[in-house]
């Protein structure tokens, strides 16, 4: 079977590098033949715009030049849409050709144009994302929301959580070898806003116990916010990260109840879990979900978030047993290894249905 991989990103964007790239060797050992274009390339990452604005051209050009050789592949596996910002012809074309396409989702991004500020956006593209989940033969999701979501415009659909190479992961946490109680975050530039929030309740935790924060991505241009407080900053490194997170005592996520991040997929706390940690997090619907064992703790205001703090530093014997459980929940339902056989079950229906 000849597959063709649209991710929207190079291995740089971390949701095609998690939910297309790492199970490219699983797919080649079942003898699957995959080709894979990403969107956009290394340049659509700089800073200057006007360079930027150039390669974005560049970069859907060279998208439509490959779609013409589209139909040599038994299918399509299509990373959110085909051109961001640009109304849904092509996945149309692919529809009514007969072409065969998998969509799938791990943000909520039918919010970029239905919610969009913009009024000519919402006009125009409000119902693009809904078009493109209704031609497409399957679809596939990361989240509760989004699978709500998608399951009233097409009735092939399953839900499929970003996970993570188990053979990248230990049960074993180095967190037993801190002196200071060591609360840690990871994230992005784009996410780093969420723990802004956090910022009260890490000046009222100050008052009580002594602790550090470990945050792995933090936007360089928001840590002057921060820098009243025990703060760590570390640059994230796909060589490093599973290290850094190790030496947490507890993985936060903290999130605003957005529209958009109602369809986060929980990512942060699967690596949390992968490294035996136990987790606070806001508790959206993936959140509240990933909590198997219902024993991680959830906080919404600046005194849930203190209590939680304190909770686990008072009883942090208790909660590394509760990280062994997460690891053990990891296992079952959040690698690779495991999720790689329902894609290629899903691959092999779409061709012959």
């Amino acid at each position: 079977m000849k597959i063709l991989f649209l991710p929207k990103y190079n291995q740089q964007g971390p949701s095609s590098r998690y939910r297309i790239y790492q199970y490219l060797e699983f797919y080649k050992r079942e003898g699957l033949e995959v080709t894979v274009s990403p969107l956009f390339g290394t340049r659509f990452f700089v800073n200057n715009k006007l360079i930027k604005i150039c390669y974005t051209l560049y970069y859907y050009f060279r998208r439509f030049f490959k779609l013409l050789g589209v139909f040599q592949y038994d299918l399509v596996y299509i990373e959110y849409e085909l051109f961001p910002y640009f109304p849904a012809v092509f996945e149309k074309l692919l529809r009514v050709t007969n072409g065969k396409y998998i969509v799938d989702y791990d943000d909520a991004i039918f919010h970029n144009y239905n919610k969009s500020k913009h009024n000519l956006i919402r006009v125009l593209l409000s119902n693009k994302i809904d078009s493109v989940i209704k031609n497409a033969s399957y679809v596939i999701t990361g989240s509760p929301y989004l699978t709500e979501y998608v399951s009233k415009l097409n009735t092939n659909y399953v839900e499929i959580p970003t996970s993570v190479s188990r053979n990248k992961y230990t049960s074993i946490s180095d967190s037993e070898k801190n002196a200071i109680f060591t609360l840690g975050w990871i994230g992005s530039r784009t996410t780093s806003v969420n723990l802004l929030n956090l910022i009260p309740a890490f000046e009222e935790l100050s008052k009580k116990i002594k602790f550090q924060l470990n945050l792995i991505g933090f936007d360089e241009g928001l840590s002057h916010q921060l820098s009243h407080l025990n703060v760590n900053f570390v640059k994230w490194n796909a060589e490093t990260e599973i290290q850094e997170i190790k030496k947490f005592d507890v993985g936060i996520m903290p999130l605003e109840n957005t529209p958009f991040n109602q369809g986060k997929c929980g990512f942060k706390l699967i690596q949390y879990m992968g490294c035996s940690l136990p987790t606070i997090a806001t508790p959206l619907e993936a959140n509240v979900k990933i909590n198997r064992s219902g024993k991680n703790l959830h906080a919404i205001t600046t005194e849930d978030w203190v209590d939680a703090f304190k909770e686990i530093h008072q009883n942090r014997d208790y909660y590394k047993a509760i990280g062994k459980e997460n690891f053990n929940d990891f296992e079952k339902f959040y690698t690779v290894e495991n999720n790689s056989e329902t894609y290629v079950k899903i691959f092999k229906e779409v061709k012959y249905k």
